[in-house]
């Protein structure tokens, strides 16, 4: 389901006039800020379809657990104390590269080690576990998903304890009678 909608939301890779073209309709490059002689780069544009870019995450985070030269890539940003959505972003645009060149083309996407020599299913799948088994001083990377909506990120980021969210908290009067208490 992921690749027919990104195939579908990129449609003909050759209306595009480049590769830079197509990762620019993606939304998922940074956004540049220039005045004079000082140049700024800083979150991504986000100026793309919103559900391309979901799924563009949803599959570079699957590729770093199957590709080498994802895993590698991947393993690189997080030693580089990059937060795990930035990498995942990050990688999402070499994806999307690496799919519309597929396209352009029509050959169909290889898997490659780290070297470039191409190498099988099982291969890629052994190689990228070595890869991604140490990450940040050897702790193990995590299974979540990338490019998290907002809404997840407000909830992680909520003051209320996990025995909190357990324990129901009373109940609250709707609005009409709020409305109705403040009348009398």
């Amino acid at each position: 389901m992921i690749s027919a909608v990104i195939a579908g939301r990129i449609g003909d890779p050759h209306r595009f006039t480049s590769l830079a073209a197509i990762r620019a309709y993606t939304g998922l490059v940074p956004k540049v800020s220039q005045s004079g002689v000082s140049k700024v780069e800083s979150s991504i544009t986000k100026a793309g379809d919103p559900l391309l870019r979901e799924m563009l995450c949803t599959a570079a985070d699957q590729a770093r657990r199957v590709d080498p030269q994802f895993a590698a890539k991947y393993q690189r940003l997080m030693v580089g104390d990059r937060h795990h959505e930035s990498a995942i972003c990050h990688l999402a645009t070499h994806l999307v590269t690496r799919i519309a060149a597929c396209m352009r083309t029509g050959q169909p996407y290889a898997l490659r080690d780290v070297d470039g020599t191409p190498i099988t299913e099982a291969e890629a799948g052994r190689s990228s576990r070595r890869a991604t088994r140490s990450t940040r001083g050897g702790a193990t990377t995590s299974d979540t998903s990338g490019c998290v909506s907002a809404a997840s990120r407000r909830r992680a980021r909520s003051p209320r304890s996990r025995d909190a969210l357990q324990q129901p908290s009373p109940p609250r009067p709707s609005l009409r009678a709020a409305r109705w208490l403040d009348l009398r």
